[in-house]
């Protein structure tokens, strides 16, 4: 009995702690999607420079937290098809985390890149 309750405890606490990453990953997709939206309405509004590389270091350590959280949920979601049914779904997913992957790959180059340039040679 008392095997059932711990197992059962793990079971809550993981899936409370995959339910947390998972909405953290979607804030951090709306944050850096609201950082690009205000970097480029900044350019044509003639925000200042250092106002503009606040923006785009804030761009950077979001996308790159961004990327951190996104691959454990990718690999658990590979190794959740494996074992698993709903395939489809879980297919679903694992694009869904790779699309994630490759925006947050994006964001992070592109505010480096934009951040690095601005400062000169």
């Amino acid at each position: 009995m008392a095997e059932k309750d711990s197992e059962k405890s793990i079971k809550i606490t993981f899936s409370f702690i995959f339910r947390f990453i998972v909405a953290l990953i979607i804030a951090l997709f709306a944050i850096s999607l609201f950082l690009i939206l205000l970097y480029i309405c900044g350019n044509y509004q003639n925000f200042q420079d250092e106002n503009q590389a606040i923006v785009l270091t804030a761009l950077s350590y979001t996308s790159m937290f961004l990327f951190f959280l996104i691959l454990p949920v990718t690999i658990h979601h590979i190794f959740d098809l494996i074992s698993r049914k709903n395939i489809i779904k879980k297919i679903i997913y694992i694009a869904l985390c790779a699309a994630a992957l490759c925006f947050s790959l994006a964001a992070f180059s592109f505010s480096n890149t934009i951040n690095f340039l601005s400062r000169g040679f």
